[in-house]
């Protein structure tokens, strides 16, 4: 089982995605925020492996200090970033993932929750960095 820290600024996405995960045995959700120094107290106050976290253009998360502050306090969990237009957050993404994200990719490229469950399993269990997953390597799981 994945135990899952969830930090996105959008309200609706942050408890949809957090509601499907705990339906999954796959998964379990420590804690779902909207404000980085909640993320932290969870990651404080309960072992986690796997960090999702919502970035956008206009949005008040600093995630290059999100992803410093990862790397230096918790090193072991693995880090998908979910993109929300990939060119207008390039330079927060690439500083996210030179900082220590496993992976990052645009949520126009997760078709549904089951293929973001799946690639939240391949972060989690991904003994290397990833990267940007490009469109074409998202597949829609049936």
């Amino acid at each position: 089982m994945h135990r899952t820290a969830i930090l996105e600024r959008n309200l609706m996405l942050l408890h949809g995605i957090a509601e499907k995960l705990e339906e999954s045995p796959d998964f379990s959700v420590a804690g779902a925020v909207q404000e980085t120094e909640d993320f932290f107290d969870i990651l404080g106050q309960s072992p986690v492996d796997l960090a999702l976290i919502g970035i956008y253009k206009q949005n008040a998360i600093n995630c290059v200090k999100v992803a410093n502050r990862l790397k230096a306090e918790y090193p072991k969990i693995k880090t998908l970033v979910l993109i929300f237009d990939y060119e207008e957050t390039e330079s927060k993404v690439q500083k996210m993932l030179k900082l220590g994200a496993t992976a990052a990719i645009e949520i126009n490229q997760v078709p549904d929750m089951e293929t973001l469950k799946a690639r939240l399993a391949e972060v989690a269990t991904a003994e290397t960095k990833i990267g940007l997953i490009p469109p074409h390597l998202v597949i829609r799981n049936l």
